[in-house]
Order: structure tokens, then sequence, then C-alpha cells
């Protein structure tokens, strides 16, 4: 009997106090905090509730604070309103588990299975978006939780508000939280309704950020997601000089390719756009609408990103968030000057489409581009490879990108026929119309 109470206690040990101190004091597969100088990141376990959650929300929204709620997924399948609602107000929605339960007392499966995915699923049926962020409750972690999946993110804190048990406790959460540092993550309670906490303990949490936020705001403290706090954290770090001497032989080399190939700058030396006259070689045609179709051996536009352009704008975004807007307006400038360069150019004028492959396919549709999906085959696989090589090396996050849904991180055909690249872009009113070239037609 002894040698098995023995047996039990050194199984929890392992199974449970060891893990728990490995994330908690070493940051082992979990994150607690980042080093920056001004970026907090708030959050919010055990809702959603449908009294306190609601006047949070109000409150983060007229201090324009974005935040983090950990959600309990019996909760999620309660009140899906508020959680869409949540999501809408631009929030990030992270797993506390389907029930507020430890995970040192349930199973690898049940933890697995019946508390993480079970929550997931709830939210991404509520909001069409699966969360990557997980917080055990009570940050009590087994030692399978140390084996999950790259596609979920252990969360923890650096400041606890201890804001669950005591209602009366405004004076002191507003001392701490007027301490927090740069990098912090703060955890905080939106709901009063799980073992141990006191019900009306929220009021205290909405008092003291009532009486803080407008402090902080005003000392330049930025309220920002788990997301975007882990993107300034990568954004920091200084880049390995193996990292600087593969990125640098790369830029080399494309440049190479790029001068053979005969690519020219669009705007400029500088320019993130580059494209070459080319032909279509699918053998599938590429309908494009409006009686245009491509087909083999058809002149085309062949667009293509400067890549060391893309780096030095990674390396000014401080978020993937704000690269994509520095994207997208860079784009939007250019695509005026390139419809003007072809409609310049007879050679280019004979093309019957703009064309290119990119991972980047969600936003070109504004601009008048349509996606299409890459037929399966060695080239496309090849082609996914190179492109995921590339993001890994100039994105803000690129690893966490490559980890986080890498389904998403498939490479698109993207086209546009250049009469609407003329007429939604040209500003040049001399030139007509282009004269576009089909595969059957001398060039």
């Amino acid at each position: 009997m002894e040698l098995m109470i023995d047996w039990l206690k050194w199984f929890a040990v392992f199974y449970a106090v060891v893990p728990s101190l490995l994330a908690r004091l070493f940051g082992f597969r979990a994150l607690r905090r980042i080093r920056c100088a001004n970026r907090v990141a708030l959050t919010f376990d055990d809702g959603p509730d449908p009294v306190y959650t609601p006047r949070l929300l109000d409150l983060l929204r007229r201090y324009g604070v974005r935040a983090t709620f950990f959600l309990v997924g019996e909760r999620v399948e309660k009140y899906p309103d508020l959680v869409r609602r949540i999501r809408d107000e631009g929030h990030l929605l992270g797993i506390h588990n389907h029930r507020h339960r430890a995970n040192w007392l349930m199973s690898p499966f049940g933890v697995r299975k019946k508390q993480l995915a079970r929550t997931a699923d709830a939210i991404e049926r509520c909001t069409g978006e699966r969360p990557r962020y997980y917080r055990p409750p009570w940050g009590l972690i087994n030692l399978f939780d140390l084996t999950l999946p790259r596609t979920y993110r252990i969360v923890l804190w650096s400041v606890m508000g201890w804001d669950w048990w005591q209602a009366s406790a405004r004076q002191r959460l507003r001392k701490q939280l007027l301490d927090v540092r740069g990098g912090d993550i703060v955890l905080l309670h939106d709901c009063g309704e799980t073992p141990g906490a006191n019900r009306k303990a929220p009021e205290a949490m909405l008092g003291a950020l009532e009486d803080t936020l407008p402090v902080l705001i005003g000392r330049g403290v930025e309220f920002v997601r788990i997301d975007e706090l882990e993107e300034t954290a990568e954004q920091l770090a200084k880049p390995s000089r193996l990292k600087r001497l593969v990125v640098g032989a790369w830029l080399c080399w494309e440049r190479v390719v790029a001068a053979v190939l005969r690519f020219r700058a669009v705007g400029g030396p500088d320019s993130l756009l580059r494209f070459r006259i080319a032909k279509y070689h699918r053998r599938m045609p590429l309908p494009l609408g409006d009686d245009v179709t491509l087909r083999r051996g058809d002149r085309i536009v062949e667009l293509h990103f400067d890549n060391a352009r893309l780096y030095r704008l990674s390396l000014e975004a401080s978020s993937a968030v704000q690269l994509a807007v520095m994207l997208l307006r860079e784009v939007e400038r250019l695509l005026p000057v390139l419809a003007d360069t072809i409609a310049s150019s007879p050679k280019a004028r004979l093309a019957r489409a703009l064309y290119g492959i990119s991972l980047i396919h969600r936003g070109p549709e504004r601009f008048g581009f349509r996606i299409y999906d890459l037929p399966d085959g060695f080239f496309t696989r090849l082609t996914g490879v190179y492109l995921r090589l590339l993001l890994a090396a100039v994105h803000p996050s690129g690893k966490n990108r490559l980890r986080e849904r890498p389904e998403l991180l498939v490479p698109k055909q993207i086209a546009m026929p250049l009469e609407d690249l003329f007429r939604r872009h040209g500003t040049r009113r001399g030139h007509g119309e282009p004269r576009s070239a089909s595969a059957g037609e001398t060039a």
C-alpha cells in the first residue's frame, strides 16, 4: 500500500507539478510576458457573462482598447451572440476549457478532446474562426499539455489581478494595474460564476479599469491582443547572423534571376512591384470573365513582388496587420503607374491579362483581381515550399504564420484582364483600348 502511495505521489509530481513549474517559471511552451517598451495585453477569463461582459465591452470600446477573452465552452454555447459581439468589436477569442476544470484532474484525452477541441469547435461554429490561444483553468498544466500541437499556444500571465474572489478589491486592483510594465500579460475575470469565485467580483474589476485605463493610456501604454503582443516579440527579436546571411544570399540570387528574366520595376528602382512580358504556360484555360479566357501561349504581364523591398517593409512594420496595410497602400499607389506603363508600351499592350502567383491572396479582389486555385501537381507543391520559406524570412511573424492554420498558406493564381486594369486604374486617356493578343495571334 505504501509503495502504491509513493508511486501516486511521484506520478502527481511529474504529471502535474513539474510541467506547471516549467511553464510558470521558465516559460517552457507557454507565453508569460515579453520584453517591449509600452505594449500590454489585457486578458479576461471565465466568460462570457450576460451581465458583466457587455459592460466590459462598452468600457473597452470607449477607450479604444483591444483585449483577449479566454472563453469557457459551455458558456460559448449558451451565449453565442455575446461571443460574436466580442469578435466583432476587434477582440481575440481564446480557449479556457469547455468546463472550468483543472487539467491536473483530467486525462490527456479528456483535456484535448472534451475540453480543448470541443471549445474550439464551439467558437468556430459561432464565429467562423478557430481559436489558437489556450489558457488552462488556474494555469494548471499537465505533462501532456506541453506536447500540444503547434496549432495551439498556451498563454499564462505576468500580472494576476486576484479579482475573482473579493468584491471589495477595487483599490488593490487599481494599484496593481497602475504598476504594469511594457510586455505584461494581465489576468482579469469578467465572470464570477466559476467555482471559488465571488459572483459580484467583476464589479471591482470594472471599477478598477475605469479608474486606470485613462491614466495608463495617458502614459503611452498601448493595449493589444495576445497575437499582437506575440508579433511584437518576434519583431523585436534580433535576426541571427545565419538568417541575415541566408536572406542576403537569397535576395542577391533573386536580383540575378530578375535581371536574366528582364523584370522591370514599376515607378522606380525601389518599387514593390516588378513585371515582365511572358506567356501563359498552364494547360488548363483560365476564364477571366467578360469573354476573356487565358489559354496556353497567350501573352501576359507577369507580376511579382520585389522581395528586397518586401523585406525592408517587414522590418519597418510593428505587426503583421501593419505590414498588410502597408502592402495594400503600396499596391494601390503603384497600379495606376503600372497601367500607364503598359498603355505606353506597344509590346505590353498586346498582353491579355495581368497574372501572378502568390500566398498574399486575401485583399487583391478590392483592386479588381480574380483569385484561382492552382491545379495540383509538382510545380504547385514546389511553389508552395518556396513561398513558405520566403514568408518565414520576410514576415514579421513568419514562423507563427507557418504554424498557424497552415492550410491557408496555399499559393493561388491572381489575374486581371488588361481591359479591367485600364478601366479601373489607368490615368492616361490618349491610348484607347488595348489590343489583346490570343494564342493564335502573332506577336
